[in-house]
């Protein structure tokens, strides 16, 4: 006949195994904190940034309509946002930039980062873009803080604070370039579109349209071209962080601790009924 499991059962499973159920957390704690201390500390370094653009453009429905037909952007502030934002997260910019600064070493095959002469110690890599280019995607975060704000946070985790501050400026100051010379380009194909669409049409209304649309081109692209931050302006510029970000070494010693000590007394328990029926 089966007996029914109580309290006083339950503690005296926990007490039977008392000792076991004590070292053997401590045990996997210190085992924790042996293998936390052989992580490298890793390094946060931010940016913000705000859109160059602060105003949208009013045109009229008619002038939207040719400059859609001669292929010149109207896009919004936030549509440019966006795309600058999606630019950044995209495959082709960030190998780009990889293979531009020679950062593959850096980003693939760290090995210390000597806090006191500010060197970091880097191995050989002779892995794929690809694989480099997922790796960026783990330690680079950029996202707009607001809807309605046009501000840009980005951050670079790393184990050289110096590193991760200089990938920042590089990217935003290569993100201005990129998207300025994409630009200047996109003019230059609308300005000779509206300058053929003059040379074909007798409408003396429809010329002065186009000659101002090629005027409102003309001062984009040479806005484009000497304006260095072009796409978003550094409201917080990036510095070497001096406190790290992780690892968390006490709360992951602490975390392996309760749940190996949860788990024993479980087992514990366990046990106890299996050998009590």
């Amino acid at each position: 006949e089966e007996k029914e499991f109580s309290f006083k059962d339950l503690f005296e499973a926990i007490w039977i195994n008392k000792f076991f159920i004590i070292i053997f957390p401590l045990l996997v704690g210190s085992i924790t904190a042996l293998y936390t201390l052989n992580l490298p500390n890793m390094y946060r370094a931010e940016i913000l940034l705000a859109s160059s653009e602060s105003k949208n453009q009013n045109t009229s429905a008619a002038s939207t309509g040719l400059a859609v037909l001669a292929g010149v952007n109207l896009q919004s502030t936030d549509n440019k946002t966006l795309i600058a934002i999606e630019t950044l997260k995209s495959r082709k910019f960030i190998s780009e930039f990889l293979i531009r600064h020679e950062a593959l070493p850096a980003l693939m095959a760290p090995i210390s980062w000597n806090s006191k002469e500010d060197i970091l110690e880097v191995g050989e890599y002779h892995g794929s873009i690809q694989q480099a280019t997922q790796q960026w995607k783990r330690i680079f975060y950029v996202e707009k803080l607001s809807q309605v704000q046009p501000f840009v946070l980005m951050t670079i985790t790393h184990i050289s604070p110096t590193q991760a501050r200089d990938w920042l400026v590089y990217i935003v100051e290569d993100l201005n370039k990129s998207l300025s010379e994409r630009d200047v380009a996109e003019v230059k194909e609308s300005i000779k579109y509206l300058e053929e669409q003059i040379n074909n049409t007798n409408v003396s209304d429809l010329k002065q349209l186009f000659y101002g649309m090629i005027e409102s081109q003309t001062s984009k692209a040479m806005l484009a071209e000497v304006r260095s931050e072009y796409a978003f302006r550094v409201i917080d510029p990036a510095i070497a962080p001096e406190v790290k970000h992780s690892p968390h070494r006490a709360v992951i010693t602490l975390q392996s601790v309760i749940y190996s000590f949860i788990a024993i007394i479980v087992l514990s328990v366990m046990l106890y009924i299996n050998n009590y029926k």
